[in-house]
C-alpha cells in the first residue's frame, strides 16, 4: 500500500517520530511518502482549525503553548509568570497564530500592551528569534522541548494549546492505512 501524507512544518519533530514509529510498527510494507502542506496527498498531519469543510480530523495530539525565552533570562528560572508582567519585555509576534492572537486580546482587555519588537510568519522562525535574543514569545511545548537554549515558563492564565491529527476526504473509504 502506497500514502502520500502531507505534514504541516513546525511540528514537534519528536512526537512525528513517534507517529511514524506505530505506523512503521503496524504497517511495516507501507510505501510512505512524506510531502509539505501545499502538495497534494491522501492525507495531511495538521490543526483541527486547519481541516477542510469535507475532511473528517482525527486527533493524535495536543501541544501547549507556553512562554519561551533563553535560559539566561530575567523569567527563565520563575515558576509561572502572570500576564501583566509580559509588558516588561521585548515580545516577538506571530501573526498567524490563534495563540498570539488571543493573548494580545486577553492584553488589550486588561490595557496591557505588549513592546512587539519583531514579528514572524511560522513558529520555527519566531524560534530563531527568541534564541537570536531578539525577544520572548509564545510557542507550542513540542516545539522546543528539544531546545536546550531555550526554556519554557507556565504562564498564568488561561490555557493556549493546538491540537494535531489526521484529515482525511470524509468521501475516501479509509484503507486499514
Amino acid at each position: 500500500a502506497r500514502l502520500n501524507l502531507a505534514v504541516m512544518p513546525d511540528l514537534s519533530k519528536r512526537r512525528l517520530a513517534t507517529l511514524l514509529q506505530r505506523i512503521q510498527r503496524h504497517l511495516p510494507s507501507l510505501d510512505l511518502t512524506l510531502s509539505d502542506p501545499e502538495t497534494p496527498a491522501d492525507c495531511r498531519l495538521t490543526l483541527d482549525v486547519l481541516r477542510r469543510e469535507d475532511e473528517i480530523f482525527l486527533p493524535l495530539w495536543e501541544e501547549d503553548y507556553v512562554l519561551c525565552v533563553p535560559i539566561d533570562h530575567p523569567l527563565a528560572l520563575r515558576e509561572r509568570v502572570e500576564l501583566h508582567e509580559l509588558q516588561a519585555h521585548d515580545f516577538i509576534e506571530c501573526p498567524p497564530c490563534e495563540a498570539h492572537q488571543q493573548t494580545l486580546g486577553l492584553l488589550a482587555c486588561d490595557r496591557i500592551t505588549l513592546n512587539l519588537v519583531a514579528k514572524a510568519q511560522s513558529k520555527g522562525l519566531v524560534m530563531a528569534l527568541v534564541l537570536a535574543g531578539a525577544g520572548i514569545s509564545f510557542l507550542p511545548d513540542g516545539l522546543i522541548e528539544e531546545e536546550p537554549a531555550l526554556r519554557a515558563v507556565p504562564l498564568a492564565g488561561p490555557r493556549m494549546f493546538r491540537r494535531i491529527g489526521l484529515c482525511y476526504p470524509a468521501r475516501q473509504t479509509l484503507s486499514p492505512a
